[in-house]
């Protein structure tokens, strides 16, 4: 089956709120803004130890399938993306919708879900182009984030502890 995209990019940080998620059974739950941007397009892979073994890529990309993230069952998450902006961009909220479940959780109150309407709504407002807000301003309010923005998203990774994004 063809991608949709062509992954050139890719992130794998090992971060603790993404590693806590991933020993969840239920994996990431619709319970916030940042998670109905990720849950559309999540796959989930099965833990087979230390990612060391070359035999195990077929079934990493399997399961990826045409999604640009993968939570790695006891291990931690992944993403990809047709440049370094987009895998930053896709890791960035499936991070933070990571650590806004830890947090939830840890109040020990009743989660409230986000209705699946709202969620089918709420990604397919995010896929329509959008009007800038502060032209010149990438990344912004729906400006694009593109081009010299390289080292730019390497120093906000490194800031908020993503700083396993590499090219290719």
């Amino acid at each position: 089956m063809p991608r949709a995209m062509t992954p050139s990019a890719c992130s794998t940080p090992h971060t603790l709120n993404g590693v806590a998620v991933s020993a969840q059974r239920a994996g990431l739950l619709p319970i916030s803004q940042h998670s109905m941007f990720v849950l559309k397009s999540l796959g989930y892979h099965d833990f087979e130890g230390p990612a060391l073994n070359d035999d195990e890529k077929p079934r990493l990309a399997k399961d990826l399938g045409d999604n640009s993230s993968l939570i790695l069952r006891n291990h931690g998450l992944l993403t990809v993306g047709e440049t370094v902006a987009d895998a930053f961009i896709a890791m960035y909220y499936l991070e933070a919708s990571c650590a806004i479940q830890v947090r939830a959780q840890s109040g020990g109150g009743e989660l409230i879900p986000v209705p699946k309407e709202v969620m089918d709504e709420g990604y397919a407002a995010r896929r329509r182009p959008r009007q800038r807000r502060w032209p010149g301003r990438p990344g912004v309010a729906g400006a694009p984030c593109g081009g010299s923005t390289g080292p730019t998203l390497r120093t906000v990774a490194e800031r908020i502890g993503l700083s396993g994004l590499r090219p290719g």
